[in-house]
Parts: C-alpha cells; sequence; structure tokens
C-alpha cells in the first residue's frame, strides 16, 4: 500500500516520465500514544554505479487524538519522502 501511495504522490510532481529503479527500506513507520509520529529509512537507486543510500528520518506530531489522525500524519511523511524521490 505504501508503495502504491508512493507512486500516485510521484506521478503528480511534474517530472518528464522516467522511470528509475528505485529501492525504498522503510524501517520505522508508527505512532506513539502521546500523538508522535515517525517514518525513517532509507532508499537508492539502483541504476546508479555509486550505490549510495539516502536516509531519512522524519518525525511529526498528530494534530488531534485518534487512529484517523494518525493515518493523516503518516501520509503528511510518506508525501515528504515523495518529494525527496522525486528530486
Amino acid at each position: 500500500m505504501i508503495e502504491r501511495y508512493l507512486q500516485r504522490q510521484l506521478q503528480q510532481h511534474d517530472q518528464p516520465q522516467q522511470k528509475v529503479a528505485t529501492t525504498l527500506v522503510i524501517d520505522r513507520f508508527h505512532g506513539s500514544p502521546t500523538g508522535e509520529v515517525w517514518l525513517s529509512g532509507q532508499w537508492w537507486d539502483d541504476s546508479s554505479e555509486n550505490y549510495r543510500p539516502h536516509r531519512f528520518a522524519y518525525q511529526a506530531q498528530q494534530q488531534q487524538a485518534g487512529y484517523d489522525n494518525l493515518v493523516i500524519t503518516l501520509q503528511q511523511l510518506l508525501d515528504q519522502v515523495a518529494n525527496e524521490l522525486a528530486k
């Protein structure tokens, strides 16, 4: 589901349609009872000869309590990853 979400987000960027093989590894994708939400991991370009992982770690605070708001905050963090990948 994360893969499909990121694909849709990347399609919205005004980049030329160029397929790049990218590996994304998510290490942390969850929230806490206090409303903190984390997304961290790394990604790299599989077609590059210079394998260099790009690490990311995002953290946000839910605006309101509840599962629905956790999902909204996780989507916002995934949007940040999509923006990073689009660059």
